[in-house]
């Protein structure tokens, strides 16, 4: 089998899966999902602490743990019927931006992530879409730098692990919160459903006037994004 096609690193430093363990603060109530579990390195750590549901893709790793429940498949097409109150993983990296988008309409109480160093930089920056949605809706917090050589095989690039922390919503932030859990709707027919008890839809087809509603949220530019999250804040809410 290819290994290579499904983006595997295993990190092996010790002192360094305990550390990620640790940012987790681990109950033994909780239930952590850990997505690409792969040769177990990181699962041994988890299932110390609580139970963990351990997901991957590839259906040649196995695990016979206590308190490990093994599921293969896509977590993309998964994580939305898995119960779970926190994730601690180290993520396959293509998967990073799709996996973050059903985060956002997850309910759970945080995540501790081993990222790229470049995805980070994208979440930590407010000025970029995603970075907006992820700071509306997480305190996002780097907890350390990985080296590449923390890896084997090693990847072609550094890492970061951050802490994602599901933070209580203002009500803008609820509101945007709430569209995005219809992304796969145009914004102006989220919008006429979030806000029909408000606004009349004459008052709402005025706002409409911009052609960037007719478009669905991760359709949007960079620019049109910020134009709409504007419009949003002072005309709508």
């Amino acid at each position: 089998m290819d290994k290579a096609k499904y983006d595997q690193h295993f990190m092996l430093d010790g002192k360094l899966l305990k550390e990620i363990v640790s940012y987790a603060d681990l109950e033994k109530t909780d239930v952590v999902l850990e997505i690409g579990f792969g040769r177990g390195y990181l699962t041994r750590n988890l299932c110390k602490k609580c139970k963990v549901i351990a997901v991957d893709v590839d259906d040649s790793f196995t695990l016979d743990l206590k308190n490990v429940e093994v599921q293969h498949g896509n977590i993309l097409k998964m994580i939305e019927k898995l119960e779970f109150n926190k994730i601690v993983s180290n993520i396959p990296y293509s998967i990073s931006e799709p996996l973050l988008k059903k985060m956002f309409k997850k309910e759970f109480e945080l995540a501790v992530l081993t990222v790229g160093d470049s995805f980070y930089e994208v979440i930590a920056d407010k000025t970029r879409r995603l970075g907006f949605l992820a700071q509306c809706f997480f305190d996002v917090e780097k907890m350390q730098d990985v080296s590449r050589k923390a890896f084997y095989p090693e990847p072609r690039t550094d890492s970061v692990v951050v802490k994602l922390t599901r933070k209580k919503r203002s009500d803008f932030e609820e509101a945007l919160h709430k569209l995005v859990l219809q992304d796969d709707k145009k914004i102006k027919n989220g919008l006429l459903k979030l806000f029909e008890k408000k606004k009349t839809k004459k008052e709402m087809k005025k706002l409409f006037e911009e052609k960037f509603f007719d478009k669905k949220m991760y359709e949007l530019s960079n620019e049109e994004f910020f134009s709409f999250i504007d419009v949003l804040k002072t005309k709508i809410l």
